[in-house]
């Protein structure tokens, strides 16, 4: 008896990582040959949020899981609010605090996903007694539909003096029970990647 499971979701052209937890995987990730890989050595966490408890919570944990060699600043203690849309100010003030690298996170899609399990199915039968059991089986085991959370996350890490994307990550996480549980995976993922790439040492 073999069991399946198809799970359809939208995901974008680029080169898969296998690389995952529990809830959340980083299922493409792209880096920019051309621009100086690094190690950058003071890096600003930028999480694009509309809610400022849930930003301030992942820039916190962003900066936390650097490695040591790294200096982490949080934009929403950089930043005042007045000229977080000002991107030249922003760039400027970046630049005067001799910020390095900036690491931008922001929600790109949350949706729900359907999977359908098929139940049991099982190879043809040539007596009644395979046949009579394996039906039974499948009957009291029918396939049905499930819906899913998939919520992806985009970051982008950029060189503050020429404002160049050095690296970019797609992670996804299914059936969040919170928020705290996607920033969590999330950033685990992305700065263990980065670490990888010799983006932040």
């Amino acid at each position: 008896m073999v069991r399946t499971r198809a799970l359809f979701l939208a995901t974008l052209a680029l080169s898969v990582l296998v690389s995952c937890s529990a809830r959340s995987k980083l299922f493409a990730t792209w880096k920019e040959p051309d621009v100086s890989p690094g190690p950058y050595r003071k890096v600003v966490a930028i999480v694009m949020a509309q809610n400022e408890g849930n930003r301030k919570i992942a820039e916190d944990e962003f900066v936390r899981r650097l490695p040591k060699g790294t200096e982490g600043v949080k934009s929403y203690v950089l930043i005042p609010k007045d000229e977080q849309g000002d991107v030249d100010k922003v760039v400027a003030r970046l630049r005067a605090e001799g910020v390095d690298g900036a690491a931008v996170m922001r929600l790109i899609d949350e949706e729900n996903a359907v999977v359908y399990d098929p139940g049991s199915f099982w190879r043809p039968a040539y007596s009644f007694h395979d046949y009579y059991g394996g039906v039974w089986s499948t009957y009291h085991d029918p396939g049905y539909l499930t819906t899913e959370i998939a919520v992806r996350i985009e970051t982008a890490f950029y060189s503050v003096a020429d404002e160049k994307r050095v690296w970019t990550g797609y992670s996804e996480t299914l059936n969040p029970s919170s928020a705290q549980v996607i920033i969590d995976d999330v950033v685990r993922l992305v700065v263990r990647e980065l670490e990888r790439e010799r983006i932040v040492q």
